[in-house]
């Protein structure tokens, strides 16, 4: 297991076991005498807890296939950016660890992609590495005439070439260092 998929899940779990929790309630309810009605005020935990399941069965998913066993197959989520730096974030809070804000929307993540995790990943593995740095700076997307440019500031985005298809090193504007930088068709605007 990768240094990333090891912060990662006591995060992952303890986010399932509060939809769990909260799912085992609302179960709960329906076995009270009016537990139908009980159930239908609240409708908005339920809808919740069904989005939060999505979310957090894909984000599983990704911890798999970062090991090697792609269960996610052919699923592909366009929020699947925003919801792996969320977990990062949260994983570095529990570690106390700095990391710079994410910006404020992220692109999406497009149907075409070669497989469903890896840009992802990459994403939240690069966002991690900068983690480990005392004042670490702020990082973006950047849409460009061949792709889309991560500017992570103190990453080494090299190992990430080979495990996103398609993905290429561009030398940085900024400074030393180099930007991954993805195929236009793998993201879209938000």
């Amino acid at each position: 297991m990768d240094t990333l998929a090891r912060a990662l899940l006591p995060t992952l779990l303890h986010e399932l076991a509060n939809t769990t929790q909260l799912l085992t309630g609302l179960h709960a309810l329906t076995t009270m005498a009016g537990g139908e009605e009980l159930l239908a005020s609240h409708e908005d935990e339920l809808a919740r807890a069904g989005n939060d399941t999505q979310r957090l069965g894909w984000l599983l998913g990704v911890l798999g296939a970062a090991g090697g066993h792609d269960v996610l197959l052919a699923r592909r989520e366009p929020a699947g950016l925003d919801w792996i730096v969320s977990l990062v974030t949260k994983a570095a809070r529990r570690e106390e660890r700095p990391l710079p804000t994410a910006p404020a929307t992220l692109p999406r993540l497009m149907g075409c992609t070669p497989d469903g995790w890896s840009v992802p990943w990459a994403v939240g593995s690069l966002l991690w590495q900068v983690g480990e740095q005392s004042n670490p700076s702020a990082w973006h997307f950047r849409l460009e005439a061949d792709g889309w440019r991560l500017v992570l500031p103190g990453c080494d985005p090299a190992e990430f070439v080979e495990q996103v298809p398609g993905a290429t090193l561009v030398d940085r504007t900024d400074g030393p260092g180099a930007d991954l930088l993805l195929p236009a068709e793998y993201l879209s605007q938000p």
